[in-house]
């Protein structure tokens, strides 16, 4: 089984993205430490007679890099602003060794939401407030945002027998909602060197991050703590990496930790969001990747938290989503993975948001949503090894203009580059269905962050390579740049493709050029199984609520009497006043919730024999309040804003039917 599975291990170690670049440039600022790490064919030996030649203790091979080794100098400064070129350069030219590179320090930063809100921690159940787990609409009008996982555990598949490893900054093993699932051999500290992963506490507990990633794939579920992760059968670890200087030498050891144990690696984190960093995986990582390939949440101190949100939150129900897609089928590869995604996220419940398209394949991408929301049910029931048929050998066809002379870029103008190709039709590597599209390219600028590149496909697909950034300020350009997309999956790459390259920021004493560039196309010669149907989008805001549905409510609750007819004085059509009205089994349900729910203070005066019964028309009153927030009351209204957005928010829920009580208690104590 581990066999079947080792192509599969990286797929969950970033999110499919509809842009991403794989950048091999350096920055300003950095330290430099007395650390090398170089490729030494011979193996260990070689290696151990090196580091006694030249004045080197050898750490040891890097992660699982098969002749790739880490070396500190003895006498060279931990720690210093300027590079060793004449120690590297010493140590690449000993002829056993095949490429060498001084270590420095990567600045790294944990992905959270850009606004976050003040931390709460509870020591209650919060599985009412995973709105990302279950439907918690109040109305099948507004959009399903939840990831669709119950189906999925009602099928039996809950992550059991799937290893998870986050990493990040540390792990509280010991956490009563963690500890069960909690697997030492997906473990290990590489800022201290020890099996032991566990986070360093400080006074502001900085180090919760990855606490938080793996209880939101694995907290346990059924034990009155904390809520349920998306795979709470699955084994999780953690890898402490974050916690101290990261090199390039330390996340490549991160990423091939320990891989024919760990299925899925979960890594939410990477270079500075601060609209100027240019930065990515060095290439002891990128090895490293390449390496796997082709071989509400916990908190810190025990507790719990519900404000661990962005793709902070994102990588791990991913992770948690693709844990219970491989218990289904093991088999699945890294590729399949990523089509699954393609084939089954649901653009319907994000369609009112901008940047919508339909590229040639007839699939909807957008820059920021890629190809819709995770729909976990849809990709388990494609991922079924009875159904699903691996996706072909994938190829890669480079395309490149050897007479291509440097192109002058300026300030107001635009560069525009054609690109024809046949797809390297007739070779062994021809490709006929595309997957993602690579554009390596050399461009010199006097300010970066003013160029905007975008990559025309030859159905017509435009995708933004680049977008301006103000604050990029930076007069190093891109060297030998790796920009990467999705957004053509499926379409045929033959025929033209078209580059632009423009500046419109107006500021007139910019200029540089476009040096060089080739189109990397990444696909298949035949197309996938799966494929040769269209992709059909279905309307997923009608999927019946799953957790609690509406139709299985009214067995809990009695009728006194049916609703009243509202009087209609427009000129809509009936089918639109109906649209307006909530379905007599939404009204049990809330009338259900408030027997349920209410304080027993509060209850209209009834005998003890008396069953309660709200009317109807209590219920109605009681929506219309609803859609009035001032009429609430309490120092939390603020948080209970998502019912009355145009636009169903994304956000954390907090006692989602207190709102609905406090109206229904004003209108029977208006009638008392």
């Amino acid at each position: 089984m581990a066999g079947l599975r080792w192509a599969s291990r990286c797929a969950a170690l970033a999110v499919l993205l509809s842009v991403w670049s794989l950048p091999r440039g350096g920055g300003a600022g950095r330290f430099f430490l007395n650390e090398w790490a170089a490729e030494i064919p011979a193996g260990l030996d070689a290696a151990r007679a090196i580091a006694g030649e030249l004045d080197y203790d050898l750490v040891g091979q890097i992660g699982s890099l098969k002749n790739h080794y880490l070396f500190r100098h003895k006498s060279h400064p931990r720690r210093s602003r300027r590079s060793a070129i004449h120690i590297t350069k010493r140590l690449s030219d000993d002829e056993r060794v095949s490429w060498a590179e001084q270590q420095y320090e990567k600045k790294r930063t944990k992905r959270v939401s850009v606004t976050d809100s003040a931390e709460s921690l509870f020591n209650d159940p919060m599985w009412n407030q995973q709105w990302y787990l279950q439907d918690t609409r109040i109305t099948p009008s507004l959009p399903k945002l939840d990831l669709h996982v119950i189906p999925v555990w009602q099928k039996g598949f809950t992550g059991k027998g799937v290893v998870i490893t986050v990493l990040d900054d540390g792990l509280e093993w010991n956490h009563t909602d963690i500890y069960a699932n909690y697997d030492p051999k997906a473990s290990y500290d590489f800022n201290d060197n020890d099996h032991d992963p566990f986070p360093r506490y400080d006074p502001t507990n900085e180090n919760k991050h990855g606490t938080r990633c793996a209880g939101e794939i694995a907290m346990q579920a059924n034990n009155r703590k904390c809520g349920v992760g998306v795979a709470y059968n699955s084994r999780v670890g953690g890898i402490r990496m974050l916690d101290g200087i990261v090199t390039d030498a330390i996340e490549a050891s991160s990423i091939g930790f320990n891989p024919e144990h760990v299925d899925i690696y979960s890594a939410s984190w990477g270079p500075n969001d601060d609209g100027k960093t240019v930065e990515g995986p060095g290439r002891l990582a990128q090895k490293a990747f390449e390496y796997g390939i082709n071989q509400t949440s916990v908190d810190l101190h025990n507790e719990c938290t519900e404000t661990h949100t962005g793709t902070s939150a994102s990588a791990p129900l991913a992770a948690g989503i693709f844990a219970l897609a491989l218990e289904a089928n093991p088999g699945l590869t890294w590729r399949d993975m990523q089509h699954l995604v393609v084939w089954t996220s649901e653009y319907d419940p994000l369609a009112g948001n901008p940047g919508w398209k339909k590229n040639g394949a007839g699939l909807m991408v957008n820059s920021r949503f890629g190809f819709g929301l995770l729909n976990a049910n849809a990709l388990v029931d494609l991922a079924d090894p009875k159904r699903w048929k691996h996706v072909p050998e994938k190829r890669e066809c480079i395309v490149k203009d050897k007479s291509f002379e440097p192109r002058l870029l300026r300030a107001n103008e635009e560069v525009i580059i054609e690109i024809p190709t046949k797809a390297c039709e007739g070779q062994e590597n021809s490709i006929a269905f595309l997957e993602h599209v690579q554009l390596e390219a050399t461009i010199e600028y006097s300010r970066r962050g003013d160029l905007h590149v975008t990559l025309v496909s030859p159905s017509g697909t435009s995708t933004v390579l680049l977008a301006e950034r103000e604050r990029d300020k930076s007069p190093n350009g891109f060297k030998n740049w790796d920009f990467m997309s999705v957004h053509t999956w499926g379409e045929n790459p033959a025929g033209t493709w078209i580059l632009r390259i423009t500046d419109m920021s107006r500021r007139i004493q910019n200029e540089g050029r476009i040096v060089n560039w080739k189109l990397i196309l990444h696909g298949t010669a035949t197309q996938p199984e799966h494929m040769k149907q269209p992709r059909v989008y279905t309307s997923y805001n009608a999927v019946q609520n799953d957790r609690r549905g509406v139709e299985k409510m009214t067995d809990f609750v009695e009728v006194d009497e049916k609703p009243k007819a509202r009087e209609d004085t427009s000129s809509s059509s009936s089918d639109n006043a109906e649209d307006k009205i909530p379905s007599e089994a939404m009204l049990h349900l809330l009338q259900s919730a408030f027997s349920r729910q209410m304080d027993q203070k509060q209850l209209p005066k009834k005998t003890t024999s008396e069953k309660l019964n709200i009317p109807y028309e209590h219920f109605y009153q009681a929506l219309k309040k609803l859609n009035k927030p001032s009429q609430l009351r309490g120092s939390e209204e603020s948080l209970y804003s998502d019912y009355v957005d145009l636009f169903y928010n994304a956000k954390p829920y907090k006692h989602r039917d207190d709102r609905l009580l406090q109206a229904l208690v004003d209108i029977i104590n208006e009638g008392n």
